[in-house]
């Protein structure tokens, strides 16, 4: 049985299903509207932009090609291994191959909670019934399904929040955002970035300090539209000859940095479960990791399970292959979360433990001798260990004096003083937003020192 229809749900039921295995989806999410219209409650990034990286397609060919092939008849773009893809168009291709399935069974409900019959098989209990299984994936995501049973884990607040809007591209202007360069821009107290995705639709992403709530302006249409405009190489993209917008501005969800095992003290939490993706792992969105660390632990499971291994000694060779794994890209985003928000305040490198790997790779970038080790860093075909020798050069670089430099821009006292401009103009100004100062959030003005 499988509890969640999300993205590493929906891959392992249908990979064990297409395995002869018969399989039970139990999801609280019917699916998609008749219409075709899906609102996924209880999924607040469900709106939001997504990085699709390369081990998502390859996990697709190696398994599910035809869900691949689906994908890209939907309006999906393949580029150099990347995928280009809203999530909900993602998630409606997959609930299309769970319905159509013959191994697979859709339930709509919640799962309870789980306990163990005479026999040690763990016994499902939701609000639609009893079910007895031989294994259950919880992949429930961050949801607190079996939370009071499971190790605590680690949970880090990345200190960042997000908002983003969609809009479809002219016919005309697709190169400039598919072809190329990516588009992303760090700025004095922001961070912006483009998303192209399927069917001419790209969505573009604010990111600020989530203890920023001046920022928070920018969930409306007015001040979001006016901020585009402020950022010269987003407003050189962003022209009404070539983009219009076609939804509403999402604002973001928490962004935290979780990672919980399978085991307490050396046993297993729950005989019988096992926990992936999200429900492992679960990193904060700045770098885009998060369905491609869920679907690489999937295909690790799937290698244990195929392997022959009995139940619990497959969760506990896939605990310590987490451990191994996908416990270093925790700490590796914890730490480069942090170092975003120290630079955007305007302090200088903290260089007495490890670097970001961030910093690490920006302060040598353009070095021949490290361009490799950096890619396959990037694309997460090595640890972050792999940096190591890396980080040696790139202290002697901030020894010598180069420091990060910020995108052309606005810092965010500038940004604030054009939204607030923007929103007077066109509607009513906010009592809650016309009271507050521009340095009200409580952290100082960030600056840019130091050069390229």
């Amino acid at each position: 049985m499988v509890i969640g229809a999300g993205p590493t749900g929906s891959f392992l039921a249908l990979a064990l299903a297409r395995r002869g295995h018969a399989v039970t989806v139990l999801d609280r999410d019917p699916g998609p509207a008749a219409d075709g219209s899906w609102e996924r409650p209880g999924v607040p990034q469900f709106r939001q932009p997504h990085a699709f990286r390369s081990q998502i397609a390859e996990a697709l060919r190696a398994e599910l090609p035809g869900v691949l092939e689906a994908l890209v008849a939907d309006g999906a773009y393949l580029a150099e291994g990347q995928m280009g893809v809203r999530r909900s168009v993602y998630e409606a291709v997959f609930r299309r191959a769970l319905s159509g399935e013959p191994g697979v069974t859709m339930l709509a409900g919640s799962a309870r909670d789980i306990r163990t019959d005479a026999a040690g098989r763990p016994v499902l209990i939701s609000d639609t019934g009893i079910s007895t299984a031989d294994l259950v994936l919880n992949a429930t995501g961050r949801a607190r399904f079996l939370k009071h049973r499971r190790t605590a884990g680690l949970d880090v607040d990345s200190g960042l929040a997000y908002v983003s809007r969609e809009y479809q591209v002219a016919p005309g202007a697709r190169d400039e955002f598919y072809a190329g360069a990516r588009h992303i821009w760090n700025l004095p107290g922001y961070l912006v970035r483009v998303f192209p995705s399927d069917s001419n639709v790209i969505s573009t992403l604010f990111v600020r300090r989530a203890d920023d709530r001046d920022l928070t302006v920018l969930r409306h249409p007015e001040a979001y539209e006016a901020a585009t405009a402020a950022v010269p190489p987003l407003a050189a993209l962003m022209t009404a000859d070539k983009v219009r917008p076609i939804s509403r501005v999402y604002p973001g969800g928490a962004m935290r940095n979780i990672y919980r095992g399978q085991l307490t003290k050396d046993e297993i939490d729950t005989p019988g479960v096992i926990h992936v993706g999200d429900a492992v792992f679960s990193p904060s969105p700045m770098y885009g990791r998060g369905i491609a660390t869920s679907l690489i632990q999937a295909r690790a499971l799937l290698e244990l399970i195929d392997a022959g291994h009995d139940r619990d000694s497959v969760t506990r060779r896939f605990d310590a292959w987490c451990t191994g794994r996908m416990l270093p890209w925790f700490h590796d985003q914890v730490l480069d979360d942090a170092g975003v928000i120290g630079m955007w305040d305007g302090g200088d490198l903290e260089i007495d433990g490890r670097l970001p790997s961030a910093t690490i790779t920006r302060a040598v970038a353009g070095e021949p001798r490290w361009r490799d080790v950096i890619g396959q860093y990037l694309d997460m075909r090595v640890l972050p260990s792999a940096l190591a020798p890396v980080e040696v050069a790139a202290r002697e670089r901030i020894a010598a004096g180069w420091r990060p430099a910020f995108a052309d821009g606005p810092d965010r006292q500038e940004l604030l003083r054009v939204i607030r401009g923007s929103v007077n103009r066109t509607s009513p100004v906010r009592p809650a937003f016309a009271a507050r100062s521009a340095g009200s959030s409580g952290h100082k003005s960030p600056g840019t020192s130091g050069a390229a």
